[in-house]
């Protein structure tokens, strides 16, 4: 929406304009769905295709160069498997029991450098995978219920053609 300009010109109502106005104060400077949609209108299919290649290739090297030495190498340096705690302890008493023997990797500082940030990484290029996805098909929803009928028909093509 414009600035400056009158509320009653941008979303229709009050009510409409305090709900942009949380959204948009709430969302900051996040990439999100009006952002996703202008860059896939922009891509086109050829160009989403390329994106979507470039991420399952940057994930996959990712786990290949990235994150597998480092859990071969912390899988032979680890203890024995213990015996696991008793069920009575319930989420939180296994994870303070784990945490507890797992503490000295915390502190390994080029798992700090390493992995966690190539674990970030590949979480981000799964993130955007899945945005894309969704978007996607939301605007596969929004394109047939454009089609005549409600999406139940067959689209027209103009000069009479289907």
């Amino acid at each position: 929406p414009p600035r400056g300009a009158p509320p009653h010109l941008l979303f229709g109502c009050k009510t409409l304009n305090a709900i942009w106005g949380i959204r948009t104060a709430a969302a900051g400077s996040a990439f999100g769905p009006p952002q996703l949609y202008s860059l896939l209108t922009a891509l086109g299919p050829l160009g989403i295709h390329t994106l979507l290649r470039a991420l399952k290739d940057e994930a996959s090297a990712i786990v290949c160069s990235s994150l597998t030495p480092y859990v071969a190498v912390l899988l032979e340096a680890l203890p024995a498997p213990p015996r696991p705690p008793p069920h009575a302890y319930g989420a939180g008493g296994a994870f303070l029991f784990y945490g507890a023997k797992l503490a000295d990797l915390k502190h390994y500082e080029e798992l700090h450098v390493g992995v966690f940030s190539a674990i970030r990484a590949l979480g981000n290029a799964l993130a955007l995978a899945a945005a894309i996805d969704t978007a996607l098909a939301a605007t596969d929803v929004f394109a047939a219920r454009q089609m005549p009928g409600g999406g139940t028909g067959a689209a027209q093509m103009p000069g009479g053609g289907t």
